[in-house]
């Protein structure tokens, strides 16, 4: 028996709703937000050297963000105040970092693209991305 051959709005409707339930999983907790003050410098390069799901920490001693399936890797991050964080987008979609309080934003990530922000102050500085706001993370700094 042969099975129909789907049309390809058909196509586009399933590509859409996979793309729309793998942008749900990504919430985390936030805790109160920091007094840092940081700074953004968005770059258009070549992807970090940072595999998927890294450690968060860079081999030049700052420290790194994967974005990929529509998620912050790691979801949270300890730094200290002054450090230099490079967010390197993997996914097809372009996203952001932005802060909670819009003290920093890496602007619109396509992919391969990244970023880097100055994190200073102390405390917890949460962020998500400007274009799926369901996507969610902190930083913990330490002055």
């Amino acid at each position: 028996m042969r099975l129909p051959r789907p049309t390809p709005a058909l196509a586009v409707l399933l590509a859409a709703v996979a793309l729309l339930l793998s942008a749900c999983g990504a919430d985390t907790d936030q805790g109160e937000e920091g007094d840092g003050n940081t700074s953004s410098t968005p770059s258009t390069g070549a992807p970090a050297d940072e595999p998927a799901g890294g450690t968060g920490t860079s081999a030049a001693g700052g420290s790194a963000v994967s974005i990929e399936n529509f998620a912050f890797s790691p979801p949270s991050l300890d730094v200290a105040a002054g450090t230099e964080v490079t967010v390197t987008n993997r996914d097809e979609a372009a996203h952001t970092l932005t802060a909670d309080d819009d003290s920093f934003d890496t602007g619109e990530l396509a992919k391969g693209q990244s970023g880097s922000i100055t994190v200073q102050g102390s405390g917890e500085i949460a962020f998500h991305c400007e274009i799926h706001t369901s996507m969610k993370g902190t930083f913990r700094v330490s002055g």
